[in-house]
């Protein structure tokens, strides 16, 4: 009798999740964990050039190679994305700011990597962290804010990534405004 209870309840429960439906995984990922608050709707629809700077440092966390590396990351999935999507964008060396039209700076505010059990046991899951804001470089007004929350791997490959897709994600504020 339990096991016919049981058997039931692994066929109603297999038969729930077999019918749900499918999204797009990445999509819905970057979605759910990249939020942007536009403060001046308008600032982006005629285009004009763009200059990411490596995000910095935030007070919490010590700067080295690995996070350099993250940071120049978020800058080249922005700047292939702005290249390959954004017509009435383009990227600029943000050592030449006289030539941008807007400057997007930022922040890694957590970079950490807690094992297994000590993450679980201190229900520490986010390991990164960032904050960023695009601001208008001739006029230094705020144009929007941004901020991502990552649970990546320590792995480099897969780490290399999710500061891409930062990037990627940061730069659809642009391809999304056209």
């Amino acid at each position: 009798m339990k096991f016919a209870l049981l058997l039931m309840t692994c066929f109603l429960f297999g038969g729930c999740l077999a019918s749900a439906p499918l999204q797009d995984s990445s999509l819905s990922r970057r979605q759910s964990r990249f939020a942007v608050e536009i403060l001046a709707p308008g600032a982006f629809s005629s285009g004009g050039s763009i200059a990411v700077d490596p995000f910095l440092a935030g007070q919490d966390v010590a700067s080295g190679p690995q996070l350099s590396r993250f940071s120049l990351m978020i800058v080249k999935g922005a700047a292939e994305t702005i290249a390959d999507k954004a017509g009435a964008f383009s990227f600029c060396d943000p050592q030449s700011p006289q030539k941008a039209d807007f400057f997007v700076t930022g922040r890694v505010e957590k970079f950490s990597f807690p094992g297994k059990v000590t993450g679980f046991l201190s229900g520490d899951t986010v390991r990164i962290r960032i904050r960023a804001e695009i601001r208008h470089a001739r006029t230094g007004d705020l144009l929007a804010r941004l901020s991502a929350v990552r649970v990546p791997s320590a792995e480099q490959r897969l780490l290399d990534f999710e500061a891409y897709d930062i990037g990627v994600s940061l730069a659809g504020v642009f391809v999304d405004a056209q």
